[in-house]
């Protein structure tokens, strides 16, 4: 008689063997799920500066005012200007940022590919059913030949198995660990993106001081200008002086052109990033461009132990243990069986209105099945795990690198800070000694020219500095897979 659920009697034994299977997968891979998404600081990157919260008392004291735009400074051409912090550019890069959306799709896809893997290690069930009708000369066993007509009715119930077990364990393993790469890409991602965003807010405080800078120059000249006409006007200056610093006016309004070219550019390549209107300018909320504490002492690192926690290089890890298990799934094929195991519950009858008569079939085979073309998908496997290895060497190799070139690049910019500070106040010194001996007629155009382009370069010099000693960290942070957003406040 019709009865489905006769099929499910054999259910329980099949059921103890997937639990039993699905538990030495989930074991083995299970290790690498990840409930952290950013990795813990290790205890060699916390140094004395950063448990207090300060800088070195020279640094503490350094800043550098960032222009805040006057609408009305560039009256040919009118432009909407949008004011951003850094919290809201890392912000909106982590929610918009294009290179974050592609990361999480290939996450995604890794996801669905590891289900798809699991998946494939269960039984199918099978349902199916037909109807038949046959009128005319047919031939019996044995031989008669008879006119017959009859209706047949042959529903079926399956549950079937055919898998070369060794070999989709290593796949299910391999894409276990293409999915724990995916997450570590996206968290390198990520960190990459926040690097990527300091640098270009950083290089857009510098560009409006840069304006300022450039401003200071103009108005300066002007200045020089009046006196250098007034002096010719009394007799007690020469008409060159005048042309020399109409030319200096002339060439320091340039500059301000320039400058004010270099902060519309920074904008666009931030806004491209954030996915902001290319054509509102931004500028910083920042009023001072100042030295940030994040890791003032670099010099007590082990370069070793910071790039462990990378996560590219983590993620490089989990590529050459998926491909040593793709390896392992071709060796699989190519001399692992293919069990095939069935329980078949068939139907038949010659009406839906009767009781169908029903028969259970089944069936357990190991087979081998050799093909030369498996040999050549070890070797592929085999060539695509050297590959693997050679990438985690090169991401390796970079990794120390660029913890070293940071490292140094630390020491360099607090060096170059306390320089340009010094050299600073020598400029602005200088500046005004000259100009008040040239109003006294004690020295000539070029010393207040010169000493005027001195006192520009040192505020860019220190403004320079302070930006590579902030970025430096970041940097820092960043080659040692440790920077996550909470570092910059909200």
């Amino acid at each position: 008689m019709w009865n489905p659920l006769k099929i499910l009697s054999i259910y329980p034994l099949v059921c103890y063997c997937r639990i039993g299977l699905l538990g030495f997968v989930l074991c083995v891979s299970g290790c690498s799920t990840y409930q952290h998404r950013y990795p813990v600081v290790p205890d060699i990157l916390k140094s004395p500066y950063e448990q207090k919260g300060e800088l070195p008392s020279d640094l503490k004291d350094v800043a550098i005012e960032v222009h805040k735009s006057d609408h009305n400074e560039n009256k040919a051409e009118v432009k909407t200007i949008q004011r951003i912090s850094l919290a809201n550019a890392l912000d909106r890069a982590l929610a918009e940022n294009v290179d974050i959306g592609l990361a999480r799709a290939e996450e995604q896809i890794a996801q669905t590919k590891d289900q798809v893997s699991k998946g494939v290690l269960l039984p199918v069930l099978e349902f199916s059913g037909g109807a038949a009708r046959t009128d005319g000369r047919v031939q019996g066993s044995f031989g008669e030949l008879r006119d017959v007509e009859f209706n047949t009715y042959n529903p079926q119930v399956a549950m079937g198995y055919h898998i070369n077990l060794g070999s989709q364990i290593h796949k299910a393993l391999a894409t276990r660990r293409d999915l724990d790469f995916a997450v570590l890409q996206t968290l390198h991602t990520e960190q990459r993106l926040l690097l990527r965003v300091i640098e270009l807010y950083q290089n857009l405080a510098l560009s409006r001081i840069g304006i300022k800078i450039a401003e200071q120059l103009v108005a300066d000249s002007e200045q020089f200008v009046r006196i250098a006409s007034t002096r010719t006007a009394l007799g007690v200056g020469l008409g060159s002086e005048v042309a020399r610093a109409k030319a200096k006016l002339a060439s320091d309004r340039q500059q301000l052109v320039q400058a004010r070219n270099i902060w519309e550019t920074s904008s666009v390549r931030l806004a491209v990033v954030l996915r902001l209107n290319p054509r509102v300018l931004l500028e910083p909320t920042d009023e001072k461009l100042v030295p940030i504490n994040l890791i003032p002492s670099p010099e007590t690192w082990k370069v070793e132990e910071n790039v462990r926690v990378r996560p590219d290089i983590k993620a490089a890890v989990r590529r050459t243990m998926a491909a040593s298990h793709q390896v392992s799934a071709a060796w699989w094929d190519l001399l692992g069986p293919e069990l095939t195991a069935e329980v078949r519950q068939i139907y038949i009858g010659d009406r839906l209105s009767s009781g169908f008569n029903d028969r259970t079939d089944s069936r357990l085979l190991l087979s081998w099945t050799f093909s030369f073309d498996k040999i050549g998908r070890i070797n592929q496997r085999k060539a695509e795990e050297a590959l693997a290895r050679l990438n985690l060497m090169k991401i390796e190799d970079k990794a120390f690198g660029e913890v070293q070139i940071a490292r140094q690049e630390i020491h360099a910019a607090m060096e170059r800070i306390r320089l340009a500070k010094d050299g600073l106040e020598a400029a602005q010194s200088n500046h005004h000694i000259s100009l008040a001996r040239f109003q006294a007629g004690m020295a000539i155009v070029l010393e207040v020219l010169d000493a005027e382009d001195a006192r520009a370069q040192a505020q860019l010099d220190i403004a320079l500095s302070i930006v590579a000693f902030n970025l430096a960290q970041v940097r820092l942070l960043t080659a040692a897979g440790i920077i996550h957003r909470d570092l910059f406040g909200r």
